[in-house]
């Protein structure tokens, strides 16, 4: 079993660690994915990524050729001996996207072994020319969530705080890599607004750029949404406090103790409700939902607008990338425009406001229990009954 380390020291010359089941060091990999890291093209969680991929690899070569080392298995396999590690893949169900990535990956790697910065480990990659070996994935429709689902989600998190987080990202889009960056002064100041204005610019330190570099953007945020993040920290102790030490550089989230959440922390709340929930939904489907929000809206009549408007929101690079949203066909989303008006959702701005009166308790009438206090009562009670 091939391990991976991925050092958290601040080391100059190794970050990452390939070892096989005896515990020696597998020399390519662990070159290759350091020069990754290295190379300002690739982001830390871009080569994070690739080192999973190639682990995976590593470990399936260990497997099928235990009498050799793996490094040696590097240098000696046959372009076949690829083909059918691809096919392995899709017969275990694995999706065509995730294999047709972790082919590309692949590829990269078994072409680094015939560059002069491996040592030409080998003659040729295995593969023909620039083809990768896996079938072209078609385009699945984006998976998205509307009105009632994403109210129905809230009221299985726990408190008024992951409340409206998670409400902040239906609301506009972001990515939760970009939550932890954005402070309360990011948001815009209505008291120097019309009180007619509902919908507004929000300016994103934006993520997933070249190396890891911010990609700045505007995205769109209601009144209700920035209402609602404001009641939040004028009522909630947790916010009152941190507030001292913050002061301008006061986050917009926080967790229980006042510091800065993660982007785990994120992922594993919605996780967690979504196994409380029984939803099928994950982070990405409400950037979806934000999406589909703007082309069901009253926000402009063109769909052409609609779409550059939903591409500069989201960050996409081209526009082919958000090409995506309209192959949907048009009687979806008239039928997304019709429940809102049968709900009395009229517009965006509605929208977010059935939202957050659906959703907003008090913290004083949260009586939810979180896991940890539930089992330290349960600890309570039986050292009480022994």
């Amino acid at each position: 079993m091939v391990n991976l380390i991925r050092s958290s020291e601040e080391c100059i010359y190794i970050k990452y660690l390939f070892l096989d089941k005896h515990e020696r060091v597998i020399e390519y990999p662990t070159l290759f994915i350091n020069s990754r890291l290295n190379n300002a093209r690739y982001s830390p969680q871009t080569v994070y990524q690739y080192s999973k991929v190639l682990k995976y690899f590593c470990c399936y070569l260990e497997r099928n050729q235990p009498n050799i080392s793996v490094d040696d298995s590097l240098r000696a396999i046959e372009g076949n001996f690829i083909d059918t590690y691809i096919k392995k893949m899709s017969y275990s169900g694995l999706k065509a996207a995730t294999i047709r990535n972790r082919d590309a990956i692949i590829k990269e790697f078994m072409v680094w072994l015939t560059s002069e910065e491996s040592g030409k480990a080998r003659e040729n990659s295995g593969y023909i020319e620039s083809k990768l070996k896996s079938a072209k994935p078609s385009r699945c429709l984006p998976k998205y969530v509307v009105t009632e689902e994403v109210i129905r989600f809230l009221s299985y998190l726990h408190d008024e705080n992951q409340r409206c987080l998670v409400h902040f990202l239906y609301d506009t889009g972001v990515r939760i890599s970009e939550v932890p960056r954005m402070k309360l002064s990011d948001l815009p100041d209505l008291s120097k607004h019309p009180l007619e204005a509902n919908y507004f610019k929000l300016h994103i330190e934006g993520s997933k750029g070249r190396g890891g570099q911010i990609k700045p953007r505007d995205t769109y945020v209601t009144r209700t949404m920035i209402e609602r993040i404001h009641r939040l920290h004028q009522n909630n102790k947790v916010y009152l406090k941190a507030l001292v030490r913050y002061k301008k550089d006061m986050p917009l989230f926080l967790n229980v103790f006042g510091e800065l959440l993660t982007n785990k922390a994120i992922s594993d709340l919605i996780y967690k409700a979504k196994i409380r929930s029984e939803m099928n939904i994950h982070a990405h489907r409400f950037r979806h939902g934000f999406a589909m929000s703007i082309l069901a809206s009253e926000m402009d009549n063109s769909l052409i607008n609609k779409l550059v408007m939903i591409k500069e929101a989201l960050g996409h690079e081209d526009i082919q990338t958000t090409q995506i949203y309209s192959s949907i066909a048009p009687q979806v989303i008239q039928k997304i425009r019709q429940e809102n008006i049968d709900n009395l959702i009229p517009c965006r701005f509605e929208e977010a406001q059935r939202i957050y009166e659906e959703t907003f308790k008090p913290q004083k009438n949260h009586k939810e229990k979180r896991g940890r206090s539930k089992r330290v009562s349960s600890a309570k009670n039986s050292s009480t009954n022994s």
